[in-house]
């Protein structure tokens, strides 16, 4: 399990969901030594658009590009939306060479200066920023796409779907024994129903990326709960429990990219710094070892 490869036959499927709420426009502090602040939603962007960049390399032929990946790339504020600006929702997934033709812009760059921070080309638009946090109507419009791709795609390896978010869904109903808190249960039944959509190959794998503007404890890849329990927020234990627990081939890959594992370990981080999350993100997108 989890080691097809992908081919132009059997493609993969990366799912990407992106808080683009108010908050998400907040600072992070790229490095202790490093002057430059970008905001969350920058962040996110920047290894996002270079990811894709980076597929389009790995992908190139003589005349197109070669398919050996779908994608889907929801934003979510006050609604759920595409932020890339030449693709509409009903549009996803998208093939590499559809990808291609929808960037926003292309910047020059120094060759010596082309790292894993920037990308030549923009595929995120830059003023998706603003609003509430719909994260279960994300999910739920996700949920059906993934569905029918598997139809399509029984041979492939299973879609692993990444959320990148900086707090709480505030699109769920309302706890009936305390009206001041949400009740995150719907969003937890959802994510368990999407984890369970499968290829030969494999669960759907669900990964959950917790950005903060603040210092606080950083927890990467819990294998308990209790390892959360004594964090205030609220979303600590929601994205804990969103998230998928890694596949078994997944957990000796984890050390080429700096992480230690244990078997049982949730496929999460929480409060993560900026190396964190290109870490993350890096791991969570090479999943067959290129």
């Amino acid at each position: 399990m989890y080691n097809k490869r992908m081919s132009r036959a059997n493609p993969g499927l990366m799912v990407f969901l992106i808080d683009c709420s108010a908050s998400m426009s907040f600072p992070m502090v790229r490095d202790s030594t490093d002057p430059n602040i970008w905001t969350k939603f920058q962040a996110a962007s920047t290894i996002l658009d270079n990811f894709l960049y980076q597929c389009t390399i790995k992908c190139a032929s003589e005349d197109k590009y070669k398919d050996y990946l779908d994608f889907v790339i929801l934003g979510y504020g006050d609604n759920t939306f595409s932020p890339i600006s030449k693709i509409s929702t009903s549009e996803y997934p998208i093939s590499v060479n559809k990808l291609d033709s929808s960037y926003e812009s292309v910047e020059d760059f120094p060759e010596q200066e082309l790292d894993e921070t920037n990308s030549p080309i923009k595929w995120i638009n830059s003023d998706s920023v603003g609003g509430n946090t719909a994260m279960l109507n994300a999910f739920t419009k996700v949920k059906k796409i993934i569905e029918d791709w598997v139809k399509k795609h029984p041979d492939s390896y299973p879609p692993i779907l990444l959320n990148i978010s900086d707090g709480m869904a505030n699109d769920l109903p309302r706890d009936e024994e305390d009206n001041d808190k949400l009740d995150p249960l719907p969003l937890f039944e959802l994510c368990n129903e999407i984890k369970k959509i499968q290829t030969n190959d494999g669960n759907t794998v669900i990964g959950n990326i917790h950005l903060s503007d603040v210092v606080g404890k950083l927890v990467k890849f819990p294998v308990s709960i209790d390892e959360i329990l004594d964090i205030e927020d609220p979303a600590a234990v929601t994205l804990f429990e969103m998230s998928s627990t890694i596949p078994a081939p997944w957990l000796e890959k984890a050390q080429g990219f700096g992480f230690n594992i244990g078997p049982g370990g949730k496929f999460y981080i929480y409060n993560s710094d900026f190396d964190s999350f290109l870490s993350f993100f890096k791991f969570g997108t090479d999943p067959t070892n290129g």
